[in-house]
């Protein structure tokens, strides 16, 4: 069986998460460390926590999503950009990662994901998909 970098990726985090909730209790969790609950909030100053509530993401999908988009992690991509100006500045490849990485997204049109993003190129995507069609 094969594995790929995303899902190895994944599977270290899950694991360092599980060590840091042992040895350092639920207080210490910010950021990547581990979750608070089993699906790892988002934390709620964050500029991502309503779209990441609204397609139930946690921060380790967040990190894969913000590794695909050319950050290190969700950090480095929650100070640098919010979900609306990332979503505005190239919607198809904003649009298609994030079905790549929610469960819950991948059963959403891309114009339902840039809305939920807030982006304003939410009638440009169904232009788009019309011509393609």
């Amino acid at each position: 069986m094969k594995i790929t970098k995303r899902q190895l990726r994944r599977i270290i985090r899950e694991e360092k998460a599980k060590i840091l909730k042992e040895a350092y209790g639920q207080s210490a969790f910010r950021y990547g460390r581990t979750p608070p609950r089993g699906k790892n909030a988002v934390p709620k100053d964050s500029s991502w926590y309503d779209f990441a509530k609204e397609l139930d993401m946690g921060i380790l999908e967040l990190d894969d999503f913000a590794y695909d988009m050319g950050f290190s992690n969700f950090m480095d991509m929650d100070i640098s950009i919010g979900p609306k100006a990332l979503a505005d500045r190239d919607p198809s490849m904003f649009a298609t990662k994030v079905a790549e990485i929610s469960m819950f997204a991948a059963d959403l049109s891309p114009t339902q994901i840039l809305s939920i993003a807030g982006s304003k190129h939410v009638g440009h995507m169904e232009d788009t998909m019309r011509d393609n069609q």
